[in-house]
């Protein structure tokens, strides 16, 4: 059983459950239901799944994969509006749901069958140390713990970026970033800009190795919810790893097939301007 076949048993026991809770008049979240990249199908299709876009049909695929939700979406609707007998027609074979289903799965199985018959060689590894020689800055921007958090936001400004390595007697102590600096604020209430900057760091940070692959950097900080990694040398960092690294490595790299999807990017939030990190 390779990946799509096993894709096709999770779409179908998803769809199960959800025929089942429908019809026991269970009250269902349109939203989340019509939300292609919720059920576990689709977080599979827009992580992990992801490197296999360069089969032709991967694309209908995840196209059919969105139609489905949205007819999901219109039964639950009529559900919770108790239209019972509107639902059910939806939910009977041939009705929207059940089409939208049977096209999904049969292009499941374009994918799987397109798999198969794939006579690619292994792709080579991409290593986080590939990541950082690929960056187009790899200085270390950092700060010493005693300096100000005035200094510190005043060089994040000049040099467009959104956190500085903080050292404290020539030993690594945390990273100063943007979106920790407004959560210590929000834990504060309010704060003096002269306090030193090792007073609003994040200590809690994840250690990556550099011979790690891409894949195990992506697992570790979607599993802590982490939006950088410390690449660590001997006695110093040696470079960071932020989501926005790995969002263009999958991008430009021709190994690790990628496309663009713009539909994926949440509006622009105000920040330091066009940032480096």
């Amino acid at each position: 059983m390779n990946i799509f076949e096993q894709a096709i048993d999770l779409h179908t026991r998803w769809r199960l459950r959800i025929t089942k809770e429908i019809i026991e008049g269970a009250v269902i979240d349109t939203s989340d239901i019509g939300n292609c990249h919720a059920c576990e199908l689709g977080a599979w299709i827009y992580s992990h799944g992801l490197k296999y876009n360069n089969l032709a049909s991967f694309e209908a695929m995840c196209s059919r994969h969105e139609h489905f939700h949205r007819a999901a979406a219109e039964v639950a609707q009529c559900g919770n509006a108790g239209e019972t007998t509107r639902a059910m027609a939806l939910l009977s074979p041939g009705g929207v749901f059940d089409q939208t289903s049977l096209l999904l799965i049969a292009s499941l199985k374009e994918c799987s069958k397109e798999l198969d018959l794939a006579e690619e060689e292994p792709c080579p590894i991409v290593r986080v140390s590939d990541i950082l020689e690929r960056k187009d800055d790899k200085r270390i921007y950092s700060i010493e713990a005693s300096a100000s958090i005035r200094d510190a936001l005043k060089m994040m400004v000049a040099d467009q970026i959104g956190l500085l390595v903080v050292y404290k007697n020539g030993q690594f102590v945390g990273l100063f970033t943007e979106r920790g600096f407004v959560e210590h604020i929000s834990v504060k209430g309010s704060i003096s800009l002269d306090e030193p900057v090792e007073r609003a760091i994040n200590r809690k940070l994840i250690n990556i190795n550099k011979e790690s692959s891409l894949d195990d950097c992506m697992e570790i900080m979607s599993a802590t919810h982490t939006r950088h990694a410390v690449v660590f040398g001997v006695d110093k960092v040696e470079g960071i790893i932020s989501v926005t690294d790995i969002i263009n490595e999958l991008k430009t790299n021709k190994i690790y097939p990628y496309k663009f999807n713009k539909n994926l990017y949440s509006p622009a939030v105000p920040g330091f301007g066009k940032r480096k990190h």
